[in-house]
């Protein structure tokens, strides 16, 4: 009761870093943008996106949802250039999400990443290592 009073009926917009926004736009996704959002994702996916609320707005991730799954993504670094990493990436009651919709996403944020590092530098080249539903360059 109280995440639905503090999220939901004192809805207001997040305070979302850009990089975040940028890849929203570039692939596609839906950002959840309102504490509104988080709190209807935790509730519709049966999990505690909610409480991700203060990382977001501390820039250490954003939340997006991705037809019925729901993913967080978190800034990494690589040749002193800020990039984005998969993190947790759940559907209902934290149910893993197909591998071919995993690898498509993770295909996206590459790209996306090699957008940013230039042609020079190659972060598909990176061994990404998946532990649990983490995934670490």
């Amino acid at each position: 009761q109280i995440t639905e009073i503090l999220y939901n009926d004192a809805n207001r917009e997040l305070n979302i870093d850009e990089l975040y926004k940028q890849f929203a736009n570039e692939a596609g996704y839906h950002l959840l943008t309102e504490t509104k959002h988080m709190f209807e994702e935790g509730m519709k996916m049966n999990h505690c996106v909610a409480t991700y609320v203060a990382k977001v707005e501390s820039g250490c991730c954003a939340i997006y949802h991705i037809e019925d799954y729901t993913l967080e993504l978190n800034i990494g670094w690589f040749n002193n250039k800020r990039i984005l990493q998969m993190g947790q990436f759940s559907g209902y009651s934290n149910k893993p999400v197909p591998k071919e919709i995993k690898e498509e996403v993770q295909e996206k944020i590459n790209k996306f990443n090699v957008n940013i590092l230039g042609s020079d530098n190659n972060i598909n080249n990176i061994k990404v290592k998946i532990i649990g539903e983490e995934v670490l360059f």
